[in-house]
């Protein structure tokens, strides 16, 4: 049974959604029988591999301090005290990723990536033989 925190996942023949955290990610088998992944407002679930035949493997992702050393120049370290990357603008735009609070380039911020199957999206139609 999924708890608040986990992930549901629909299959039908080509396409499947993925709800992490109330939020929908479209799931679309393309013609090579790959999933592909189309992200409508969270960059947290990546798909990183795939099968309409078989389980799925799904990287979360987070970005959390701001890692940019501000007195580098100087030879010294100090970073701003950003706890977690914020986007500035939406999905597919340049502001997605620069930090709304530090103004940071997303890659500087310290990326935390957990995997997971999702579930067997296999089917077995096939009935015993006697």
């Amino acid at each position: 049974m999924p708890t608040s925190s986990s992930p549901s996942l629909h299959i039908s023949k080509s396409r499947a959604k993925v709800t992490p955290n109330h939020k929908t990610v479209e799931l679309v088998v393309d013609q090579h029988h790959h999933l592909l992944m189309k992200i409508q407002q969270d960059l947290s679930y990546k798909l990183i591999a795939g099968d309409i035949n078989g389980s799925m493997l799904v990287n979360k992702v987070w970005y959390r301090e701001c890692r940019k050393n501000h007195a580098a120049s100087v030879g010294r370290h100090a970073v701003d005290g950003c706890r977690e990357f914020m986007a500035s603008g939406e999905e597919g735009t340049a502001g997605a990723l620069n930090c709304a609070a530090c103004s940071c380039h997303r890659s500087f911020h310290k990326r935390e990536v957990e995997r997971q199957v999702l579930g067997d999206c296999s089917s077995n139609t096939a009935s015993p033989r006697s």
